[in-house]
């Protein structure tokens, strides 16, 4: 069963995604959760901070994803022992991981969506599409690909990415998970080995 701040966070992803951030209104996500908005003002004094609800409620989600994966975090200039014992087999499974936890896991997936719909909105939102699903992945799967001893590794980087956001976007419009998966799989294989 959810909380109702849980519930309210969902509420405002939806919400942010469909109407924008500007549109929504304290009353509309108490409408959404079924509370009255005097509701959401007890855990929330304004619409701003149910925004950074938000962003930390996917820096936590962020956070169980990093200690679970076998990648370094940060660059290597940050964590250069990180990079050093890095294999070709840890940086794809990190691919994987990183389209499961886009795709899958709901706060994650509901997240993306909203920063998808809403990059154009708002410089806010256009840098954080970018932290995530722009230059941001793509500088770190290069020092990824480096690290692994890659050749090419940018140009490999930002293929793999457009690829990755590609089977994103397919994920959403299809129930053909298994598929995907297993065309990713290909397309690691295809682009990180070739010479």
């Amino acid at each position: 069963m959810k909380t109702t701040n849980e519930k309210i966070l969902a509420a405002a992803l939806f919400l942010f995604a469909e109407k924008g951030y500007a549109e929504t209104t304290m009353r509309d996500l108490a409408n959404m959760v079924g509370v009255v908005p005097a509701a959401i003002y007890r855990h929330y004094p304004g619409k701003y901070e149910v925004y950074q609800a938000v962003l930390i409620e996917m820096e936590k989600h962020e956070k169980r994803f990093w200690d679970r994966v076998k990648v370094p975090s940060g660059s290597p200039e940050t964590n250069p022992e990180g990079y050093r014992n890095l294999s070709l087999g840890d940086v794809e499974d990190f691919i994987r991981d990183m389209l499961h936890f886009w795709t899958s896991e709901p706060f994650p997936s509901a997240f993306r969506r909203m920063l998808t719909c809403r990059q154009y909105t708002s410089n806010e939102m256009s840098k954080a599409y970018q932290h995530y699903f722009g230059t941001g992945p793509v500088v770190y799967l290069s020092q990824l690909l480096t690290g692994a001893n890659v050749r090419n590794a940018d140009e490999k980087a930002l293929r793999l990415w457009s690829q990755v956001l590609l089977l994103m976007i397919l994920h959403d419009a299809s129930d053909a998970h298994r598929a995907m998966r297993t065309r990713l799989d290909r397309m690691i294989t295809e682009t990180i080995r070739q010479a």
